[in-house]
């Protein structure tokens, strides 16, 4: 195999590595089932000890990045 072949290849591994982070997207409403905006939403991974903290949008929408995988305790204030 040519020199720069095995260079490309060796090079570009680690841009086949899959992440062990996920993303959580949600929606809030009222019991009314109306949207909530501005509401905090808290997601815990207690086993990672990773707290994260997000905020509903005007539509009650609402998104989580870098989440350890794993089960998550989500809670709304």
């Amino acid at each position: 195999m040519p020199r720069s072949l095995l260079d490309f290849l060796a090079l570009s591994l680690p841009l086949f590595a899959q992440g062990t982070n996920s993303t959580i997207a949600g929606h809030i409403t009222d019991q009314a089932g109306v949207s909530v905006a501005n509401a905090k939403v808290f997601i815990q991974n207690e086993a990672a000890g990773v707290k994260r903290e997000a905020v509903s949008n005007a539509n009650g929408q609402y998104v989580a990045y870098a989440l350890p995988s794993g089960a998550r305790r989500i809670t709304t204030q």
